[in-house]
């Protein structure tokens, strides 16, 4: 219903963890194919089905997931610290050094890192 970008501010995959606020493969597709932007919630729940047991492991596992569906400049951080229960690893912001750390030891070069947790949020928003 629109020909604007869309923004998906605190949402997963749905692949990853089968909660109903995570995004289809179809809908993350749709949303890269019109140059929008998904930031990731880092709510428990939505992490993982098994939610006491959700941490930085699981929300790799959501950006492992829409990189492979070419994500690459449609992911960002959406974290969710307002209110929402997130995993000790991620519950303050200092911790999101975790999550840098976590993307460098699986692999992701710095320049693909620096996209997810500034960049293409940033360039994003910086369009309108």
């Amino acid at each position: 219903m629109t020909t604007q970008p869309i923004v998906a501010s605190h949402s997963n995959s749905r692949y990853v963890c089968n909660h109903r606020r995570n995004l289809l493969n179809e809908q993350f597709e749709e949303i890269c194919r019109r140059g929008g932007i998904v930031g990731l919630n880092f709510h428990r729940h939505f992490l993982s089905e098994n939610a006491d047991c959700a941490s930085v492991t699981d929300l790799l596992k959501h950006a492992e997931h829409f990189l492979s569906l070419g994500g690459e400049n449609h992911i960002s951080i959406g974290s969710d610290f307002d209110g929402s229960d997130v995993p000790q690893d991620l519950n303050k912001l200092h911790k999101i050094s975790n999550l840098y750390e976590s993307f460098l030891k699986i692999g992701y070069n710095e320049q693909l890192v620096q996209k997810i947790l500034f960049n293409n949020a940033y360039n994003f928003f910086s369009r309108f």
